[in-house]
């Protein structure tokens, strides 16, 4: 394809934990500029000296249209307010991308993937309702104000505006389109590449499990919570609970009451790094994510790569996802088995299975072939 011209791709990002996304596009194919809304004094990755940082206003807006102009693409990472403000207002000719993360359609129907305790548990007195209701409104009318357009109009307009989304899963993508049928077309991601993995040393697992990827009320804890207690004074596990991740609110608050006296659970308070994050997981026996829905995928597959036991919701489609793939992943029915028989644990020749999986899956669906998807995608 060297005869092809290159594709200017601007690349524009509000959240740090997902800047390296566009790593996925680097190469002779496309000529990258990288836009982020946000401080700049918070970033100090590879793209610092690359990037382009707006502050979130209409001044911004109205800058960052123009630089996007010239562009072939315009890949959105998240579909937030204001991403949605710009993919509204560039030109037709323009081709534009939603890197989905997730929360701008689950949020909209978040009941569903709540459990019944966690809808207990994030139930609002009336004075909080009332305060959420009036913010809502003042939020809304301010966005009146500046764009003449309601939010709600603002995001649809958008989702029917961009031309394909990238996501992590086709079966996902099926499922959400059942719910929003206008949904673009889907383009696969490449699963991130997780380069110079350690061996697998099974003899250096310690009795700790992992419960969830954050503090969200997503992950659904106090169902997990209460199989564990059943057990105690029995298990000899630690249980590890991420909270360094996701806003403080009345559900996380519980639940710090809830385990805060028991010393087999855990908290991670503070912010870890990927190989701080790679390091535990070498010494995790089992993951447990009661999530109903996708979220920390590269949560999930670090820990498939590196021999951990992964057990997930059955409601959550990357359950089937992941089987379809050939991986051996567990249920949380089959979790509360093996916590009582003792069993959260793969074998050695599991854990091996599960890494030559992941290993297959980056031989057949590469950075490469994902760049070719896209440069089509664009320039046809």
């Amino acid at each position: 394809m060297k005869n092809n011209k290159v594709v200017t791709v601007t690349h524009i990002h509000s959240n740090l934990n997902f800047i390296y996304g566009t790593s996925f596009f680097d190469g002779p194919l496309f000529n990258n500029k990288i836009i982020f809304i946000g401080d700049k004094n918070s970033y100090d990755g590879i793209y610092k000296d690359k990037a382009l940082f707006f502050k979130c206003g209409r001044s911004s807006v109205r800058k960052i249209i123009k630089l996007c102009s010239s562009s072939d693409l315009v890949v959105f990472y998240n579909l937030d307010t204001i991403k949605s403000v710009i993919a509204n207002r560039l030109p037709q000719h323009i081709k534009l991308a939603w890197r989905f993360f997730g929360y701008e359609l689950y949020d909209r129907r978040i009941e569903y993937y709540q459990s019944d305790l966690t809808k207990k548990y994030c139930e609002l007195d009336l004075l909080e309702k009332t305060r959420r209701i009036i913010e809502k409104q003042a939020k809304g009318i301010k966005h009146l104000m500046i764009w003449h357009s309601l939010y709600k109009m603002e995001f649809f307009r958008a989702m029917k505006k961009i031309d394909f989304i990238i996501g992590l899963s086709k079966l996902e993508h099926e499922q959400l389109k059942s719910f929003w049928s206008e949904l673009p077309n889907f383009v696969q991601s490449p699963f991130d590449l997780l380069e110079n993995a350690p061996p697998i040393d099974i003899s250096k697992k310690e009795d700790l499990i992992l419960l969830g990827n954050s503090m969200s009320p997503y992950n659904n804890h106090f169902d997990i919570v209460g199989i564990i207690e059943q057990q105690f004074p029995m298990t000899d596990y630690k249980f590890i609970l991420p909270f360094s991740y996701a806003g403080k609110n009345k559900y996380s608050k519980i639940l710090r009451n809830r385990i805060s006296n028991n010393p087999k659970f855990v908290l991670i308070e503070n912010f870890v790094s990927f190989n701080e994050y790679a390091l535990l997981f070498s010494k995790v026996r089992a993951a447990v994510y009661n999530c109903y829905r996708q979220m920390g995928m590269g949560n999930i597959l670090l820990a498939l790569n590196s021999g951990v036991k992964v057990y997930l919701n059955k409601r959550n489609v990357m359950l089937q996802s992941l089987m379809d793939y050939g991986f051996l992943v567990f249920s949380i029915d089959e979790f509360k088995n093996d916590f009582k028989q003792n069993e959260l644990q793969l074998s050695y020749a599991e854990a091996i299975h599960n890494r030559g999986v992941y290993e297959q899956i980056l031989n057949n669906y590469n950075k490469n072939e994902f760049q070719k998807i896209i440069y089509d995608h664009t320039v046809n």
